[in-house]
């Protein structure tokens, strides 16, 4: 594996990691990992972004919210005191990883993704206190890339059936389904969604429909059979309802929701490729 490899799978577990520790002040959570972030852009010549790579900004924006029905809904929330922009892990209080069926194992990670499943990075404007390693202000990037209408459907959660949690009734426990129009023109089930701030079920019943924009990052390596997956970042647009531009346009300013997986490269023959902001 090329040293280049490993140092963004070592971020990643970094990232992981120090989510999971308990911050004494949140607004600290980009400040307290400054030196290392510091000392990496100065080894690597790479310029940082709110906790995110230049080199590879799309991969670095496949984050997910570390949840679980086994440890209720309460860990993540976007606080109301301004951390980062939605786009970074940073605006999550709660633990934050990359998922291995995202980044591939050690051994199986796709370094070099198709450029046309890669959004191009046009702009970055990042509102600091004094340190662009610390404490930010506020927040945007306009990214250029395939974009595409879904909703996911709200479905019962699994529960526990003992107290160790180690068996569950049937349902999701982390993820919901995704459902679209699929690349031979039908809809269906086109893949899976993680909320960054999962709703509970009194502000999401079940069968609550959510509309959500995806924006396409990275495909998988192709499999053995000629199939090659895709990762996208799940966006609502940042004041209107999603559900009144289903036949209108596409908005061009969004927040991040949601990270999504398992879409089949086929989805992307009739998305349209669009500049957005994203805050």
């Amino acid at each position: 594996m090329e040293d280049i490899t490993k140092q963004r799978l070592s971020w990643f577990e970094l990232v992981d990691r120090y989510t999971s520790r308990s911050l004494t002040k949140q607004t600290d959570v980009l400040l307290a990992l400054s030196g290392i972030a510091r000392s990496t852009a100065e080894s690597t010549s790479d310029e940082y972004y709110a906790g995110l790579w230049k080199s590879h900004f799309s991969h670095c924006l496949l984050w997910a919210s570390k949840w679980h029905v086994g440890q209720g809904f309460t860990q993540h929330s976007r606080p109301s005191d301004y951390l980062a922009p939605s786009w970074s892990w940073a605006s999550i209080k709660g633990p934050v990883h990359y998922l291995s069926w995202i980044n591939g194992y050690w051994y199986t990670f796709n370094a070099e993704p198709d450029p046309a499943y890669v959004p191009k990075l046009i702009d970055v404007s990042l509102q600091t206190s004094s340190d662009l390693y610390g404490i930010l202000k506020d927040g945007s990037v306009v990214m250029e890339g395939k974009v595409g209408l879904v909703y996911s459907r709200q479905e019962a959660y699994a529960t526990p059936m003992d107290s160790t949690h180690s068996s569950y009734t049937s349902g999701p426990q982390d993820r919901l389904s995704l459902y679209g129009v699929g690349g031979a023109g039908t809809p269906g089930k086109i893949g899976e969604i993680r909320y960054d701030v999962p709703l509970c079920s009194d502000c999401a019943p079940v069968d609550t429909i959510r509309l959500v924009w995806l924006l396409c990052c990275m495909n998988s390596k192709r499999s053995s059979d000629g199939k090659m997956g895709t990762f996208a970042i799940a966006l609502q647009g940042e004041e209107c309802d999603v559900a009144q531009q289903i036949f209108t346009t596409v908005p061009t300013r969004f927040r991040r929701v949601g990270v999504a997986w398992g879409i089949d490269s086929s989805f992307w023959e009739r998305a349209a490729t669009t500049t957005l902001t994203i805050i």
